[in-house]
């Protein structure tokens, strides 16, 4: 885990144009069970990696990739994904909790038993994402949701029940 925090703190470096600076890639690392609280990999690439049951409380993985990683029981709480890569990533069991997911591609994801209450889901991607054996399909628009207070209801209701 000491060169997790060398890579992060140049992440950090990269992100603040700062010498020394190199974006993160973690592609296809084992973090399963890592302390991440409110790390910033704003923009790195997480793609393949494993953070099964780790915490990440409050962490920015804004404009991340994460393509085909594995969070299952991952807490997610008041993290920021917003414009995230989350395509056929395993989320089953993580927690959303409060989450900022606003532009989120979660193509193709496995939701199974993942919590999202209050989390902002505008405009994200849900499209051939499964959630308890069934398909997403729909793309969410919160402009619509709005607008049309029964398709929001409707929406909603749907979701609960599996």
């Amino acid at each position: 885990m000491e060169n997790l925090k060398s890579i992060i703190d140049e992440h950090l470096l990269w992100l603040n144009d700062k010498e020394g600076g190199k974006k993160a890639i973690l592609e296809g690392l084992d973090l399963k069970g890592a302390d991440l609280k409110g790390v910033i990999l704003r923009g790195a690439n997480l793609n393949r990696v494993n953070l099964s049951g780790a915490d990440l409380t409050g962490a920015d993985l804004s404009a991340a990739y994460l393509i085909d990683a594995i969070l299952i029981d991952a807490k997610l709480i008041e993290a920021k994904l917003n414009d995230a890569e989350l395509r056929r990533a395993d989320f089953c069991g993580a927690d959303f909790s409060g989450a900022n997911c606003e532009n989120a591609n979660f193509r193709e994801a496995y939701l199974l038993d993942v919590n999202f209450k209050n989390a902002n889901l505008n405009k994200a991607n849900f499209l051939g994402a499964i959630q308890n054996e069934h398909f997403f399909t729909l793309f969410i628009d919160s402009d619509r949701l709005k607008k049309d207070p029964y398709f929001e209801r409707k929406y909603f209701e749907y979701l609960q029940r599996f």
